[in-house]
C-alpha cells in the first residue's frame, strides 16, 4: 500500500484520474450498470452535450476479467454458454460468453462538428430503460420493453426505423 492505492485502484476514482490526466472538464464518473454500462456512458454523455454541461464528451467502457471466480458464478447461474459462443437473438443461444475489450468514442453536437469541419462518422440517437418485473429471470433482456424503447425513440427524434444503418443493443 502506497499513496497511490486509494486513487489509482478505486473504481469510483477512475474518471477523476483520468480528467486529471488529461486536463479534461466537465461531468466525470463512472458507471456500473452491468452489461449496459457503456450504452448508458454514451447516452449520458449525449444528454451532458444536450444540456450544455459540455462540447464535446468522452464514452465508453472497459471489460477485463480480472479473476476466474465470475466463470463459476455464471455457471453456477447457468447464464454461461455451454458452448463457449454468444447468440444473442439467436433460436440456438444458450448463455453468453464473457471477453475482454476497451471501447471510447469522442462525441460532439451534430452543428459543432460541421462548424469546426470534423470527420463526422455517424450521429447518435439514445434512449435508456429498464425492465422491471417484466421478465424472468431478471438477466434476460424484455423483448416487450426493447419494443418500447425503441419506439420512444424514433418518436422522440423523429427517425424513420427503415433508414436506420446500424443499432447497438444488449444481447444475452
Amino acid at each position: 500500500m502506497n499513496n497511490y492505492s486509494l486513487t489509482g485502484t478505486s473504481t469510483s476514482i477512475v474518471a477523476a484520474r483520468i480528467s486529471f490526466t488529461f486536463n479534461l472538464l466537465g461531468p466525470a464518473m463512472a458507471l456500473d450498470t452491468a452489461c449496459s454500462s457503456s450504452l448508458l456512458a454514451i447516452h449520458l454523455a449525449a444528454q451532458a452535450l444536450r444540456e450544455g454541461d459540455c462540447d464535446m464528451a468522452l464514452a465508453g467502457g472497459v471489460n477485463s476479467l480480472m479473476s476466474p471466480s465470475i466463470f463459476v458464478q455464471l455457471s453456477k447461474a447457468r447464464m454461461a454458454s455451454p458452448t463457449g459462443y454468444c447468440q444473442a437473438f439467436s433460436s440456438k443461444a444458450d448463455g453468453y460468453a464473457r471477453g475482454e475489450g476497451a471501447g471510447i468514442i469522442l462525441l460532439k453536437r451534430l452543428k459543432d462538428a460541421e462548424r469546426d469541419n470534423d470527420p463526422i462518422w455517424g450521429t447518435i440517437m439514445t434512449g435508456s430503460n429498464q425492465d422491471g418485473r417484466s421478465v424472468t429471470p431478471m438477466t434476460a433482456p424484455s423483448g416487450s420493453q426493447q419494443f418500447q424503447l425503441l419506439k420512444k425513440v424514433y418518436s422522440r427524434y423523429n427517425i424513420d426505423p427503415d433508414r436506420l444503418e446500424y443499432i447497438e443493443a444488449h444481447g444475452m
